[in-house]
């Protein structure tokens, strides 16, 4: 929001403001990645633009949210995701990079993380 053409009596609400920085994210993911800004949500997840610290390639972070899941078969087709991703060389798709689980951690925490690629969202709604 851009705050310069309000009056300065003007009170701006913050308690709907989105962290600029996902939560709970395990300290192996935060050593690899410097997180961005997130790019969607949705009812089983959020996708994050981050920088690789290595090589400050840009990807995406698409995080599953276990505690939103209401079977583990949703946990099993978001890992069988990763895996066809995985095997595909496919021009038109994000190539994969890996795959992160750690289910001891509080929140669960799984993600995949693919190159991130700019362009056009798929909703048909923008």
């Amino acid at each position: 929001m851009n705050t310069e053409l309000l009056p300065p009596e003007t009170n701006i609400p913050t308690d709907n403001i989105e962290s600029a920085y996902p939560s709970n994210v395990p300290d192996n993911v935060n050593q690899k990645y410097l997180f961005e800004k997130k790019l969607g949500k949705g009812s089983q997840g959020e996708v994050w633009l981050a920088n690789r610290k290595s090589d400050g390639e840009k990807v995406a972070l698409k995080r599953l949210n276990i505690h939103s899941a209401t079977t583990w078969k949703q946990y099993e087709l978001f890992k069988r995701e990763a895996e066809i991703l995985s095997s595909l060389d496919v021009q038109g798709v994000a190539p994969f990079l890996e795959y992160i689980e750690d289910l001891s951690a509080e929140p669960p925490y799984v993600c995949i993380v693919q190159k991130y690629r700019e362009g056009r969202t798929m909703n048909f709604e923008e």
